[in-house]
C-alpha cells in the first residue's frame, strides 16, 4: 500500500483490521457531524470535515490494496 509516497506493507489479518479500525472511524466522524454540525463553528466544522475527508481517502487506499475476497 502506498500513503504520501510510503511504501507500507501489511499482512492480511492487519490490513482487514486496519480497515475496520478506519471503516469505524470514518462512520464515528459522519455520526459526529450530523449530530453537532449546528453547534460548531465554521472553522471547527471545516475541520472536521477535513479530517473525514482524510480519513476516507485512506480508507479507499486500504480497499484498493486489499485484494479480492474469495466467495
Amino acid at each position: 500500500m502506498m500513503a504520501a509516497g510510503i511504501r507500507i506493507e501489511l499482512d492480511l489479518p492487519h490490513a482487514r483490521q486496519l480497515l475496520s479500525i478506519v471503516r469505524r472511524r470514518v462512520a464515528e466522524l459522519d455520526d459526529y457531524i450530523a449530530r453537532e454540525s449546528e453547534k460548531l463553528d465554521a472553522v471547527e466544522y471545516l475541520l472536521t470535515r477535513d479530517v473525514r475527508g482524510m480519513a476516507a481517502n485512506c480508507l479507499a487506499t486500504i480497499e484498493q490494496a486489499m485484494p479480492a475476497e474469495e466467495s
